[in-house]
């Protein structure tokens, strides 16, 4: 083993070390927590002004790693649950290309970011369901973020 990848491998036991005690949710964990709601359920934001969008990418923090990404556009729509879900499982397996190289493939465990294309942003760490007033309103899935440490 090389002093290159001495380094790397502490790096990648640090990060899990972080990730397991963070509270911060992975794939599999997120889609486990979706596929308790309707797939017509919108999904939104914790924090206001950006709206998620359905895609996801290698996160800018770590490239090995996966982001949710968000616009400020005005007029976009939340997504459904279901597109949310489709999103995650496709990501599943798939080879997805660090910001300055490399390929990173993505699995169950792989920890879930909300970052717009290309920044750092805010971990997963939760969801919840809002209900707005009256019988014809769904309700809404919220995603529950934090700041990174």
């Amino acid at each position: 083993m090389d002093q290159i990848e001495f380094v790397q491998n502490a790096v990648k036991k640090m990060r899990y070390a972080d990730f397991v005690n963070s509270g911060q949710l992975s794939v599999q964990e997120l889609i486990a927590r979706l596929e308790q709601f309707d797939p017509k359920t919108s999904v939104g934001l914790r924090f206001y002004g950006a709206t998620l969008i359905a895609s996801v990418d290698s996160y800018r923090g770590y490239y090995d790693e996966l982001a949710f990404d968000v616009t400020t556009d005005y007029g976009v729509s939340d997504p459904t649950v279901g597109e949310v879900l489709y999103c995650l499982k496709q990501a599943l397996g798939k080879t997805f290309y660090g910001w300055k190289g490399g390929e990173y493939v993505m699995n169950q465990h792989t920890p879930l970011w909300i970052a717009k294309s290309g920044t750092t942003g805010s971990k997963v760490v939760g969801v919840n369901e809002k209900y707005a007033p009256g019988k014809d309103y769904p309700g809404r899935v919220v995603l529950e973020v934090a700041d990174h440490d």
